[in-house]
């Protein structure tokens, strides 16, 4: 189908998934996705409809194409400029008026061209409705542009979010949140928590809900002013007017994302604080804190009693889970001992008040339970998400490989951890590690779909590299140093050094000399004796 294809032909581009949706709901709102679109109001006017009238242009039998004001295609090109270069471009590359693939290189070279600031947010979108007004403000232009307009392509490209993002995952999941499609991000920076944490190691994730009947995400999460992406923030959360969000050093607490409702009535989750911040969440008990190494997430509460409310935030409680584990290497079944304590990697702040770490609350469990949900449904659903097992451990490996990324390769301090550096295109790693899809090169973690593995003399992938294989390639190469080769420039130095008695060779010879090996590695053993020979020259040993 046509919605299949147009997908996978932006996401080999290089589009995330929203800017895909997004755009893909566009398209849908002009065309149908069809490609042979004719607009419907001219099709009398003109006496024909999609399949005549594209039969006509590609045999010329009609001819005002360009200026018959008529939109056509996917995007349902208008103006006679654009509509000329379609025709151009449909005819230089062979191809029917009406081709799909013909029309999505066109609508490609558009945006690389001649729309580049749309393309560069359907690369970075962080949400559909982001993507989908850059598309339809800047590309589209239609003369209605108004709200309601924007809210209905961007549940159509939500349609298109829901349909393809829900990719299936190595392990056979279906999850939600990836390294391409990360959460919305609004960092806290102005609260106390953000401020003045500190780092920790990540053991497992600890649910939150509120205890409050507001279910929008604009109650806790606002944007700084200083944030580079206010205005599209607030776009996205709406504003509190109340200013009593937790994004201000008034409020001792912070967690490290929230879910909830954003401006549009969609559920989603925002990622508040870097994943590996501490969090000022559950507080402490006799024998200790989940804060120190549990991500921490609030859910957003409404009254208590909507099931499809209930529904979509406990599904993306478990997604956002399900990421997580799957970047720290979770498993959602384990348990982690703490000051003698067993602690569940997943468990909610009732559980840690439980094991006396954690301050007296009762959240999720009093609500959890009205619709037959507990912590351990949300492992298994967790641990299901994630193909019925736990994330993978390292492997060990070694072999070489090449960055191919064109804008270079992230270093990470994790897989899709915080990144350390940046390796140029063509850079050479040493991959030693994997890890589901990340290597690791010495310094840090880089994505394994951006460096291509380097091949030996014989074709194959060179796997097979341990300490002995290195040993003997390196006395292959020093013997290549030591078949007293020598230049011209020290021929002088050389010749004293051995009428000295300075230098005396391996004592074995070649072409009747002395073999010295000149060009070969000097060891400090082999340094030490030069200077004492010396030293004995001068007398002075």
């Amino acid at each position: 189908m046509n919605e299949q294809v147009i997908h996978d032909y932006f996401r080999a581009k290089g589009l995330n998934e929203y800017g895909i949706a997004g755009l893909m709901g566009n398209l849908f709102a002009e065309s149908g996705l069809n490609p042979k679109n004719l607009q419907n109001s001219y099709e009398n006017a003109l006496g024909m409809n999609d399949n005549a009238y594209v039969a006509a242009v590609d045999n010329g039998t009609y001819t005002n194409f360009v200026q018959d004001k008529a939109g056509f295609g996917l995007a349902q090109w208008t103006y006679w400029s654009r509509k000329q270069a379609l025709l151009n471009f449909a005819k230089a590359s062979g191809k029917s008026i009406g081709d799909l693939n013909m029309q999505l290189d066109f609508l490609w070279k558009e945006l690389s061209e001649s729309y580049p600031s749309v393309l560069a947010v359907l690369k970075t979108a962080l949400s559909v409705f982001e993507a989908s007004n850059a598309v339809l403000l800047n590309y589209e232009r239609p003369a209605n542009q108004s709200v309601g307009v924007q809210k209905k392509r961007a549940e159509y490209g939500q349609r298109y979010y829901d349909q393809f993002a829900m990719t299936i995952q190595k392990g056979g999941s279906a999850m939600k949140y990836s390294e391409r499609n990360k959460p919305l991000v609004c960092m806290q920076t102005h609260s106390t928590c953000y401020q003045g944490t500190r780092k920790m190691d990540v053991k497992g994730v600890l649910w939150h809900s509120t205890g409050a009947n507001n279910p929008t995400l604009r109650r806790y999460v606002q944007p700084g002013a200083d944030d580079p992406n206010y205005a599209n923030l607030m776009a996205l959360l709406g504003k509190n007017n109340n200013g009593n969000d937790w994004n201000h050093t008034s409020v001792q607490a912070g967690l490290n994302c929230w879910i909830g409702k954003l401006a549009d009535g969609s559920v989603t989750t925002v990622q508040t604080m870097p994943w590996n911040y501490r969090p000022w969440g559950c507080g402490s008990g006799s024998k200790g804190s989940c804060n120190n190494g549990w991500i921490q997430f609030e859910i957003c509460e409404d009254g208590l009693a909507d099931a499809d409310y209930f529904n979509k935030v406990y599904k993306e409680a478990c997604e956002i889970t399900a990421y997580l584990c799957k970047l720290y290497n979770i498993d959602p079944h384990g348990t982690v001992l703490v000051n003698g304590v067993k602690v569940p990697t997943i468990l909610c702040h009732a559980d840690s008040c439980r094991l006396e770490l954690g301050s007296n609350h009762g959240d999720v469990l009093h609500w959890f339970p009205k619709f037959g949900k507990s912590m351990e449904t949300a492992r298994n659903d967790v641990a299901a998400l994630l193909g019925s097992a736990p994330a993978s451990k390292p492997t060990s490996v070694s072999y070489q490989a090449k960055v191919i990324a064109q804008d270079g390769l992230n270093c990470r301090d994790n897989p899709n951890g915080s990144i350390i550096m940046t390796y140029p295109l063509g850079t050479l790693l040493s991959i030693s590690q994997e890890n589901n899809g990340w290597g690791f090169t010495g310094t840090g973690w880089v994505s394994l779909d951006w460096v291509e593995k380097i091949k030996t003399d014989n074709g194959m992938e060179d796997e097979d590299m341990d300490m002995t294989r290195f040993k003997e390639l390196f006395s292959e190469m020093r013997k290549d140093l030591q078949d007293n080769d020598s230049g011209a420039y020290s021929k002088e130095a050389r010749e004293w050094a051995l009428a000295t008695g300075l230098i005396a060779g391996n004592g074995t010879q070649i072409n009747g000399e002395p073999n010295c090996m000149w060009q070969d590695f000097l060891t400090r053993e082999q340094l030490v004796t030069v200077l004492y020979r010396f030293a004995q020259m001068m007398g002075k040993a």
